[in-house]
Formats: C-alpha cells, structure tokens, sequence
C-alpha cells in the first residue's frame, strides 16, 4: 500500500505538465504499479476483519 500510495503521490505531478484529471485517471490505471495501492488496502481490509473476535 505505502508503494502505491507513493506513485499515487508521484504521479500527481502529471498535473504541473497540463494533464487533466481524465488523462490523469486513464494513466494510472493503465500502470500496473498503481495497483499495488488497491491491493494493499484490500489486504489491510482483510486483516482488520480476521483480528475482530466473532
């Protein structure tokens, strides 16, 4: 999550070279290490709902 969040961060830089938030939005989804953010709050997702007590 902290790597994709780090690109996330990165990449917003884009927007300084007249990148619109279209453009901006098609191009982080098609790098594929943007989707190491989903994923990562995905596994934290999964990790707090098996630490709860039932």
């Amino acid at each position: 999550m902290t790597i994709g969040f780090f690109y996330f961060i990165v990449y917003s830089n884009l927007f300084t070279f007249g990148y619109s938030i279209k453009e901006y939005l098609i191009f982080m989804a098609s790098n594929i290490k943007n989707y190491t953010l989903i994923l990562g709050i995905i596994l934290l997702l999964i990790a707090f709902r098996k630490g709860k007590k039932l």
